[in-house]
């Protein structure tokens, strides 16, 4: 967010710098301004389009085999769905979560959202707010607890129930993941 600003400032500069030294010939301290300018957008936009891939949140396709990544404030975990049975007037979803690092964590939190729509999941997961009523109504969201382990370098298997939903309104599961506590090898 802080970064979009910036470039808004820096652009709005720029433009402004434009229009006013295109009243009259432009000196060289103002054509060196204008460039360290135009760098400096420069260096902005990647940043934007840096953070914009480093996402905090994983899609996953409840039909094809798969992993993605989910960053959080302690890490990167690794996401896979295992499988997807019929249960009661919904579904169980049976989900590995991959710690990749040499810590413990625990007292996990996972939001869960759940679409047919995945354009409209991949808009949330970067950060876009672009979505029509449409759109925003086959997304479905529910937060679940666990006090499982994650252990270093393992996957850990953990299941959640999406009730009340027709198997063509979770063709997408989206997974972010808080965790509670972190504890590492003394």
């Amino acid at each position: 967010m802080y970064l979009s600003k910036a470039l808004l400032y820096l652009s709005t500069i720029l433009i402004l710098t434009i229009i006013i030294v295109g009243c009259s010939q432009p000196t060289n301290n103002e054509l060196d301004r204008i460039n360290s300018l135009e760098d400096r957008i420069n260096i902005l936009q990647e940043q934007v389009t840096q953070l914009s891939n480093d996402t905090k949140s994983a899609i996953l396709s409840s039909t094809e085999k798969g992993y993605d990544s989910v960053r959080t404030k302690n890490g990167y975990f690794f996401v896979s769905i295992d499988k997807i049975e019929p249960y009661l007037d919904g579904f169980k979803v049976y989900v590995n979560i991959g710690n990749p690092t040499l810590a413990t964590f625990s007292d996990l939190k996972l939001t869960v959202q759940w679409s047919n729509d995945i354009l409209a999941l991949a808009n949330i997961k970067i950060g876009t707010n672009e979505l029509s009523n449409e759109a925003e109504n086959q997304i479905n969201k529910q937060e679940y607890t666990f006090t499982d382990t994650l252990l270093p370098g393992k996957w850990t298997k953990v299941d959640f129930v999406i009730p009340n939903v027709k198997a063509e309104d979770i063709k997408f599961i989206q997974v972010m993941i808080e965790t509670g506590s972190v504890a590492l090898q003394k």
